[in-house]
């Protein structure tokens, strides 16, 4: 899955979506990293409708809200039931129990790019006790950054939803960051769940956004696993969401027992 995510975007930079260039005028965002679950706001791309091949960098909710929860009043027991911050691409039409997916509406008509310059994810090791020897029954975390060398920031596939609270006059973007299976890579790092976020080229994320897909499109590209060796990962601090500079890296000595594979 992916909880936890960092941007930093300069006027000096670009979206470049194919034969799109368009500025980031009025945003210059240097947001060190976001959780998920504090359910705060994040730079989303969006299509604009009625428009050819163009595009609004907006700030919408992490964190999907449908259509039926109807007010601000129920948004607490529906997170309580399910989290949204994540769509798994394989259940963007049809549910894990084989019903009405959620994400269905969205997955065809709110298609978004969520930028990032690199995200978090924790491995799980199971160590070995010092005293005992003995392999410990509970895991122990290790956070990593997982960014891409040649890119300062990239896109990630989205899916938002403009929702509008029925009982007052209050709406808002929320959306989800789509994942995949994990690659080579990710499967050692994200080794409960071996999921990843769908990272996309620019050709594909421009598809994702302009494209008149099919489900079966949509599926394709929702489920594009980023090649391994186009990834770099690294350990950081258990601290990373309060320090200064929360990319750097951080030795632990536990993990030299476990590289990561090539």
């Amino acid at each position: 899955m992916c909880y936890y995510n960092g941007v930093k975007v300069t006027l000096s930079e670009y979206i470049r979506l194919k034969q799109i260039e368009k500025q980031l005028r009025g945003l210059q965002l240097k947001t060190k990293i976001n959780k998920g679950f504090d359910y705060g706001d994040w730079p989303i791309i969006k299509p604009i409708y009625g428009t050819k091949n163009d595009i609004s960098i907006e700030l919408a909710q992490w964190g999907f809200l449908p259509d039926m929860v109807h007010n601000q009043r129920g948004i607490e027991t529906f997170r309580s039931q399910r989290t949204t911050l994540n769509a798994q691409s394989e259940n963007l039409f049809i549910s894990e129990q084989g019903g009405r997916s959620m994400w269905k509406e969205a997955a065809r008509k709110g298609r978004c790019l969520v930028l990032s310059s690199g995200f978090v994810e924790y491995r799980h090791l199971f160590l070995k006790n010092k005293r005992t020897g003995e392999v410990r029954k509970t895991a122990t975390t290790f956070p990593y950054w997982i960014s891409l060398p040649d890119r300062e920031y990239f896109y990630m596939a989205g899916i938002y939803n403009h929702w509008i609270d029925q009982s007052e006059d209050f709406e808002k973007d929320t959306f989800a960051i789509v994942t995949a299976p994990a690659n080579s890579l990710m499967e050692q790092i994200h080794n409960t769940q071996k999921r990843m976020p769908t990272i996309l080229t620019d050709d594909l994320a421009y598809s994702w956004l302009f494209d008149d897909l099919t489900d079966k499109q949509i599926l394709k590209i929702a489920g594009h696993q980023y090649p391994a060796e186009k990834m770099i990962a690294h350990p950081i601090s258990r601290k990373f969401m309060t320090i200064e500079n929360p990319e750097t890296y951080f030795e632990y000595k536990e993990l030299k027992e476990f590289p990561l594979a090539a």
